[in-house]
């Protein structure tokens, strides 16, 4: 919501909370925010290109459980950020964008600073318990949510009720995933408030071609139709088809 400068009144507001939510996973509120406006604008066309890249189908099994736990995408966007933010600090960019980069970057690095102290005070599984739940929790988790949203819809069509789907979940679902399990009513109209979407999912839902009821019933329907061991591509539908 504070990528879309909806969570509060003000857009400074928006911009604090959505800095401090993003420094301790070390991503850059700024560069997310930027990616993810430009993939709401060019959806539907081969210019597209989503902040993280939860969309490659994988081929068995085995595959789609590398993929979740790969380090590598996160990684990549913690070392992305820091080289962007320097580059901005210490290039000829304005000097409100040169603050937006030094605070991002205060705020990360005082949450390093202080893993690294608690360290050398021998408290080494702080930092651990830190990096696992980094890596083993937010990084699958986040991917769990995000695969659904475009997979395996026609994502070249420029229309959103057939690039994207929708999941109408339960109040557990909607709550964690703060009701972008309603995909396609987010494109539709990225400035309501999120909330607001569930009224708008009840009168557009069968208009929709992409839908499942649960995640659970998506990955169910998935995880059948992915071949043990490495092999062809499949094709998934939704629970209307």
């Amino acid at each position: 919501e504070c990528l879309h400068m909806t969570a509060f009144k003000k857009p400074l507001l928006n911009k604090m909370a959505g800095v401090l939510l993003s420094a301790p996973i070390f991503i850059s509120f700024t560069g997310y925010r930027k990616q993810h406006l430009w993939h709401h604008s060019k959806i539907g066309t081969p210019e597209d290109m989503e902040f993280f890249r939860h969309t490659s189908l994988p081929q068995s099994r085995i595959a789609f459980l590398k993929s979740i736990f790969n380090p590598r995408d996160l990684l990549r966007k913690i070392i992305n950020y820091y080289a962007a933010n320097m580059k901005v600090i210490f290039s000829g960019e304005q000097q409100k964008l040169k603050m937006d980069s030094v605070i991002e970057i205060t705020f990360s690095a005082a949450i390093i600073l202080a893993l690294i102290l608690s360290s050398m005070g021998g408290n080494i599984q702080i930092p651990l318990f830190y990096l696992c739940s980094l890596f083993l929790v937010f990084n699958p988790v986040h991917h769990l949510v995000e695969f659904p949203e475009h997979a395996f819809c026609d994502t070249k069509a420029k229309s959103v009720t057939l690039n994207t789907r929708s999941i109408t979940g339960n109040f557990i679902s909607t709550w964690f995933t703060n009701y972008n399990n309603l995909h396609v009513e987010h494109h539709q109209y990225p400035n309501v408030k999120f909330y607001d979407l569930i009224p708008i999912h009840g009168k557009k839902k069968a208009a929709l071609k992409y839908t499942n009821t649960s995640y659970l019933e998506f990955y169910s329907n998935f995880w059948l139709n992915l071949k043990p061991q490495h092999g062809e591509h499949f094709c998934i539908h939704s629970s209307k088809a």
